[in-house]
């Protein structure tokens, strides 16, 4: 068995096939964002091309979400039967509410602004895919007591050097908060100081970073594209990734009703508990064994 955790790699599958062979997609990226191609080079989208055509040739393909189940079978051509929706998990030890979070966090952070400021939190890179922009202008919408803190690396330096476009253009400068490297231990800090857990990405294959806010019990406002509605279900309110005025009306929303916010935290909660690395652990073995006991009758064929 040899089971491929990225798409990069498959292409092993064209020049030296072993079986049974199964592949894990998150996402088809550039299939999906053909917008984004300018960012490659040629060689890279030759790679690209080749794991593609080694990803058809596998026995089974692990898809992480039901969005991406329907894209593979959709986009590559592969039949239904050999497409299995797997879900991530979460780790609900680590990823949970922590008490005193905002006061913690601006001790540890030194975070700017007031302490009755609202903060908005995305946890990401900035690449366009992540559609920052339209949470920039959906901030922008908003009173200058709303802030953005943004968690994680850009992704590369043109990225960010886009994104601090956008905040001159847009008057945000001050208003948003960039933390570029932070310990994993330390995102339920982040989550559960948030007021909002925001998101407008137009390409997730799952969503973790959703999942994970939902776990810390934060309220979500989301894209409904891609996987993140399936993942988010009805712990979220969602709206269209290309449009600000939505996403600041959901915000505004969420964040002048306190009862609203409970009631998607304490949804949030429930849904997220739902979501256990034991689960994919046991998913993944019982597709082992089928594939196992599916092969064993071709190795002893004479």
């Amino acid at each position: 068995m040899v089971h491929f955790v990225q798409i990069m790699g498959c292409s092993q599958m064209l020049w030296r096939p072993v079986h049974p062979a199964v592949g894990t997609v998150h996402d088809l990226g550039l299939l999906v964002r053909p917008a984004e191609a300018a960012m490659f080079k040629p060689l890279d989208h030759l790679l690209l091309h080749l794991s593609y055509r080694g990803l058809t040739r596998l026995d089974a393909i692990m898809a992480i979400s039901d969005f991406t189940r329907q894209t593979v079978i959709e986009r590559l051509h592969i039949p239904a039967e050999r497409v299995f929706r797997i879900y991530l998990g979460i780790d609900s030890e680590r990823f949970k509410r922590v008490p005193d979070a905002r006061r913690q966090l601006q001790s540890r952070y030194s975070l700017p602004g007031e302490p009755s400021d609202c903060y908005l939190l995305y946890v990401g890179s900035e690449l366009p895919r992540k559609n920052l922009a339209t949470l920039l202008r959906a901030l922008s919408l908003l009173p200058p007591s709303v802030r953005l803190l943004k968690v994680g690396s850009a992704g590369g330096d043109r990225f960010r050097a886009e994104t601090e476009r956008h905040l001159t253009e847009l008057g945000l400068v001050g208003r948003v908060t960039f933390v570029d490297h932070v310990p994993e231990s330390d995102l339920p800090l982040f989550y559960s100081s948030a007021d909002c857990y925001v998101c407008a990405s137009f390409l997730e294959g799952f969503g973790l970073p959703v999942l994970e806010a939902m776990a810390c019990g934060v309220p979500i406002v989301c894209a409904d594209a891609a996987a993140l509605p399936e993942i988010a279900g009805d712990a979220a309110l969602l709206a269209p990734p290309h449009d600000a005025r939505a996403f600041a009306a959901a915000i505004q929303t969420l964040l002048a009703d306190p009862a609203l916010g409970a009631a998607l935290a304490a949804r949030g909660r429930r849904r997220a508990a739902a979501f256990s690395w034991e689960r994919t652990a046991r998913d993944v073995r019982s597709l082992y064994e089928h594939l196992v006991q599916r092969a064993a009758p071709l190795r002893q064929s004479p």
